[in-house]
């Protein structure tokens, strides 16, 4: 197999190749490094600009339609996104609170749903208090309509995080958006 060999270095010309050949480089070794590919090497093209472009914009192609299909996705049609934080923040401003909830309401967000209304495709996320003690739990379920506050205090100690959907939510006594 013959293989076309680049010089680092910028020699003058040989003379059997054109004063404008970069490198030494004869039409008839840019035919033999295409010889077998089906492709043909252009003698006044030099680097992978050519590729590039084409890789970029197929980048761009690709980001796109990863927009628009997150657009499309039905997740992304919840307005909001609220991970909770402190209880007794949220517990402060629960009696101001009024509307619907965000489409992604987790932990101590989950403390308006008796002043806020619920849609069908929110995802909210409960969990024990930190510090899993009677009075946290309490506060909390005080917070949730009756049957949501009995699954919530009937909860074990080491329970993991637990998602409901706005739908069932509703079932179980919030209000519906």
């Amino acid at each position: 197999m013959e293989y076309l060999k680049f010089r680092t270095t910028t020699p003058a010309c040989s003379e059997n190749a054109p004063a404008s050949c970069p490198n030494n480089v004869t039409p008839q070794d840019y035919q033999m490094l295409s010889k077998g590919t089906g492709m043909q090497a252009d003698p006044d093209r030099h680097g992978p600009e050519g590729g590039i472009v084409i890789v970029m914009a197929l980048g761009m192609i690709v980001l796109l339609l990863a927009g628009i299909l997150w657009a499309l996705w039905p997740s992304a049609q919840r307005s909001g996104y609220d991970p909770g934080c402190s209880i007794l923040r949220y517990v402060a401003s629960a009696d101001d609170f009024s509307g619907p909830l965000p489409g992604y309401c987790a932990s101590a967000c989950t403390l308006y749903m008796l002043r806020g209304w619920v849609r069908p495709e929110t995802s909210l996320v409960f969990h024990l208090p930190s510090v899993d003690h009677e009075y946290w739990r309490g506060l909390m379920a005080s917070h949730y309509p009756p049957a949501i506050a009995a699954w919530f205090l009937s909860l074990s100690p080491n329970s993991p995080a637990m998602e409901m959907t706005g739908a069932e939510a509703v079932r179980l006594g919030a209000a519906a958006c």
